[in-house]
């Protein structure tokens, strides 16, 4: 099969303006950080593990910040496909995401024009093709994280291996940002992530989200605008700034 988008489903629309002080309520019923709850809420989160699926097997996301749209799960595999065919994608070999009823689980819509795959898969899910959707109604982090932290450790095994530097996420203005003024982390009230093909990151020169803590705006940054090395002065002496310019310097 051809892999025509990979995708996660997302229990919420996203909510660009959330902060901990607007999640605060719905964090404490949860029992959770506001802060990170915050993170789930303006896309931040999606954004970073779908930028992980990307660089681990090379599919894009078709637009900056991918579509993300509500869709019941039998229309998948109409939906996550190419404008030509009907679908939302101005292409095959995606990543992307559904808010809607069927996170927690994740799906691949996968494509033959192959008779013989055809004819069988046409007997397995009684449709016709050339779109077929793999579904899983669940996903299961707290198990599969910390054993593959134990296979890398114990076995030296590799779960996934980034292929390329394909995508990137950037951090976007949540407020107007002064000139002058120093942001906080990710999950806070400054800004979002939001992910981008890895040579648009570098084209426009933003700025990605994982070093903009304790950064500086160099001039005033418009609400929804993301932050560029032109507008915005990261702070170079922390750890993760060092660990991305060693990443840079080994591309």
């Amino acid at each position: 099969f051809e892999v025509v988008c990979l995708g996660k489903g997302k229990n919420n629309v996203i909510d660009f303006d959330a902060t901990p002080e607007s999640c605060a309520e719905e964090a404490a019923s949860k029992g959770m950080s506001p802060k990170m709850l915050a993170a789930f809420k303006d896309g931040t989160k999606t954004m970073v593990e779908m930028a992980a699926v990307s660089n681990a097997t090379g599919l894009l996301p078709d637009v900056p910040g991918m579509h993300g749209p509500n869709v019941d799960i039998g229309d998948l595999e109409t939906v996550f496909v190419p404008s030509a065919d009907g679908g939302i994608l101005s292409r095959r070999g995606c990543v992307d995401y559904s808010t809607g009823p069927i996170a927690p689980g994740v799906f691949a819509v996968v494509h033959s024009d192959e008779a013989r795959i055809r004819k069988d898969m046409k007997f397995i899910t009684r449709f016709d093709g050339p779109y077929y959707l793999q579904f899983r109604p669940y996903h299961l982090c707290d198990l599969e994280t910390p054993q593959s932290i134990a296979e890398a450790v114990l076995l030296g095994e590799v779960t996934v291996a980034a292929e390329g530097r394909y995508s990137e996420v950037a951090g976007v203005a949540k407020r107007d940002i002064r000139a002058g003024e120093k942001v906080g982390g990710i999950g806070g009230r400054d800004y979002f992530g939001r992910i981008y093909t890895h040579e648009q990151l570098v084209r426009d020169r933003l700025v990605p989200v994982g070093i903009a803590e304790g950064g500086v705006a160099k001039r005033d940054i418009a609400k929804g605008t993301p932050l560029t090395t032109d507008s915005f002065a990261i702070d170079d002496t922390t750890f993760v700034a060092d660990l991305r310019r060693r990443q840079d310097a080994m591309a």
